[in-house]
């Protein structure tokens, strides 16, 4: 099965566009209908959980390094895929390496260092007279 080239690039700028979109927000989906269950049963409006930006730039830094990567290896990576396979399998093999490279990238944002300092804990001892 021979494909063309411009399936194999409508494909690759799908699964791009689509991985980096469903790992950027999807824990916020999980947030925001994690918040419309519990105000339902609290009987109250909801409240939209605030996206964290870092996410966002994080996306936008993964969509630009590793998409024009795997556009520039179009010929030597997807289109030996999807040629050897179908082209729903090279468009799950791309969507699931840019998922892991931006999975790398969340991890390494998320495991910063924390908002809040952590107290010392040292005990101090009184001076003992002696009696």
């Amino acid at each position: 099965m021979v494909i063309e080239y411009n399936v194999a690039v409508a494909l690759t700028i799908g699964a791009i566009i689509g991985a980096t979109l469903f790992r950027t927000y999807l824990p916020w989906f999980q947030a925001v209908i994690a918040e419309a269950n519990l105000a339902r049963r609290e009987g109250r409006m909801a409240v939209r959980p605030p996206i964290d930006p870092i996410w966002s730039y994080l996306a936008g830094i993964n969509f630009v390094l590793f998409g024009f990567g795997l556009l520039a290896t179009m010929d030597a990576f997807v289109k030996p895929i999807m040629e050897a396979t179908s082209p729903m399998v090279g468009f799950f093999v791309v969507w699931a390496s840019v998922n892991l490279a931006l999975e790398g990238m969340f991890r390494m944002a998320d495991s910063a260092l924390p908002s809040k300092p952590e107290e010392s804990k040292t005990e101090t001892t009184s001076p003992t007279t002696p009696p």
